[in-house]
């Protein structure tokens, strides 16, 4: 049975609330990468959220990602990518140094029913949510008797 209150909407605001996290960053781990204009490869995990609430439940589903490499370029994609050897996003950095930082900002939709209802409402605009890497080290790599 219908309720006889309740929210007749679900703002994105309320949705930015209920995402606890965003999509991921996955990248080589380790604290110093020896990388130079070779592609790094990075992937996410934006699997969808589903969250229940009383009488509420809400769905996310990741939109689009931005990846800013920290090095003054960035790239906007709606493929989260995979794992190598399959991987479709990366970024050959240009110059070495220290303390780079990748940020990856994910739009999210969202829509919404009344639990146990079939019809569902979307929700008005996107939630943006941001992760961060922990910084690395960028080294160029001496290699004796081999070609680059």
């Amino acid at each position: 049975a219908p309720l006889a209150a309740g929210p007749t909407t679900v703002s994105n605001e309320q949705v930015a609330r209920l995402i606890p996290h965003g999509s991921c960053i996955n990248y080589p781990s380790g604290e110093i990468f020896v990388i130079f204009k070779q592609p790094m490869m990075v992937r996410t995990s934006p699997d969808n959220i589903t969250l229940l609430g009383t009488p509420i439940e809400v769905e996310a589903s990741p939109v689009s990602f931005n990846w800013d490499w920290g090095d003054g370029q960035s790239f906007e994609t709606t493929d989260p990518s995979v794992p190598y050897p399959n991987y479709t996003v990366s970024h050959p950095y240009e110059v070495t140094g220290d303390g780079y930082v990748i940020k990856l900002r994910t739009s999210w939709s969202a829509r919404w029913r009344i639990v146990g209802q079939a019809q569902w409402h979307q929700v008005n605009g996107t939630v943006t949510t941001t992760e961060t890497s922990s910084p690395f080290n960028l080294y160029i790599a001496d290699s004796y008797g081999t070609t680059p």
